[in-house]
């Protein structure tokens, strides 16, 4: 990440964390240009790189002559909306970090991955796998497949309370579209079970997660193992006429 790079995306970063805490509430007005650069001591452009972000995520509103206003009310947010992981539990409160974080850079995988990513057996897979954490609690066992020619280097980039989504929109300047994802409810293998601190005999909640650019190119392919008394789907569904 270059060093305009870090600059915006650490203010998009701490103003989006102050919204989801509750700091900044709804329909609270947010410091002017001019404030925010004489704060972080950056250009106009590198605020208005960071404000782009928080409008793109719908967080805030900007309204000429009245300034950027945020327009974030947890009681309406649903999973009908593409959201990562971390995203998801830091809106309940609950902050996240992962730990024994593995990058790989696979020459070969299942079929079935390269078939959902839509790649030929002579391109590259990034394999990631981590273990979320939640309240100092081991939450989920997550593995994620992303194409190398998207997202180079991704090892480079990758922390343990790293947001893939935010890499790929920071980092990569991906624009994401829509996932699609399947849940079935499982026993955990041994390995899954031993990883999460439960026994062989206790429910996990699998999900399978695809995910696309705005073009309808497969970004990722997600596999998320959660203890089934630890994670809670929610989402609203409408009927249209």
């Amino acid at each position: 990440m270059s060093h305009s790079q870090h600059r915006y995306y650490r203010i998009y970063q701490e103003i989006r964390d102050q919204i989801l805490k509750g700091n900044y509430r709804d329909g609270d007005k947010l410091p002017t240009e001019f404030d925010l650069m004489r704060q972080y001591n950056v250009s106009r452009d590198t605020v208005r790189h960071a404000m782009r972000l928080l409008v793109e995520e719908e967080l805030v509103t900007r309204m000429a002559a009245k300034g950027t206003m945020v327009k974030f009310n947890p009681a309406e947010r649903t999973l009908t909306r593409l959201r990562s992981f971390s995203e998801i539990m830091q809106m309940e409160g609950t902050p996240t970090i992962s730990k024994n974080v593995e990058v790989v850079l696979l020459e070969e995988s299942q079929p079935e991955i390269r078939m959902a990513l839509e790649l030929s057996p002579l391109h590259h897979i990034y394999r990631i796998s981590r273990i979320r954490y939640a309240d100092e609690l081991p939450l989920s066992l997550e593995t994620v497949y992303v194409p190398y020619r998207l997202c180079p280097d991704l090892e480079n980039y990758l922390r343990p309370q790293s947001s893939l989504f935010r890499l790929y929109e920071s980092v990569y300047q991906h624009r994401l579209g829509e996932s699609s994802i399947s849940i079935q409810a499982e026993l955990p293998a041994e390995e899954v079970a031993t990883m999460l601190g439960i026994t062989a005999t206790t429910p996990i909640l699998k999900t399978i997660s695809l995910g696309r650019l705005m073009d309808g190119t497969p970004l990722y392919y997600a596999i998320s193992q959660y203890e089934g008394s630890k994670y809670i789907y929610r989402t609203t569904m409408k009927r249209y006429y």
